[in-house]
């Protein structure tokens, strides 16, 4: 319980006592005139009553008040404040969906010129690894080629070497080997 609430409680409870031991004495039916007293008695007792709860409750009434007044202002102006940005978000979530054709088609160039530009930089890629795969089959090529003309030289002059012995065993008997060794020996004779 808060002190204001305290201090309420003790000034109701002190107007009733004091109310009653006022009218107390008053209500007496004996006389006469007690309704006439009776109201007047009221009406003093209520009149005491209002002056004692203004004295003591204004402050805290006032104060109460003003709390309230200020929490409400406040309420209204956060209020405010959210509807203000509600506003503005609404403004610009509509002005958002309202270019929204122009945004996709941007985006959509933008990946095309994107997936054009990679597909460019793929074909590259493609023709430079076809050149160099062209190249080194050429390198190859013409290696296995230097290499097949020296086998079949090689072969060439293996079976010549061997014809042509073939063909001197045939033709050329004892005399002939004779007369040609000795012409050999001759020409060496005569170079030195």
């Amino acid at each position: 319980m808060t002190q204001r609430n305290k201090i309420l409680v003790w000034v109701v409870v002190w107007t009733l006592i004091g109310v009653g031991v006022l009218v107390y004495p008053f209500s007496d039916v004996e006389h006469g005139n007690s309704a006439h007293r009776t109201f007047w008695l009221n009406v003093v007792n209520l009149t005491i009553l209002v002056g004692f709860l203004s004295v003591v409750l204004k402050k805290p009434i006032q104060q109460a008040l003003s709390a309230r007044h200020d929490r409400v202002k406040a309420a209204i102006e956060a209020a405010s404040r959210a509807k203000a940005d509600a506003d503005r978000l609404t403004i610009e979530y509509r002005t958002r969906l309202a270019n929204i054709e122009q945004e996709i088609a941007k985006l959509r160039a933008e990946f095309e010129t994107q997936a054009e530009a990679e597909r460019a930089k793929t074909i590259a890629r493609a023709q430079e690894m076809a050149q160099r795969i062209a190249a080194d089959a050429k390198a190859t090529a013409e290696g296995e080629m230097v290499r097949g003309k020296a086998i079949l030289r090689d072969e060439v002059a293996s079976l010549a070497t061997r014809l042509a012995e073939e063909l001197l065993k045939d033709r050329l008997d004892s005399k002939a080997q004779r007369k040609l060794v000795e012409r050999f020996i001759d020409s060496l004779s005569i170079a030195t």
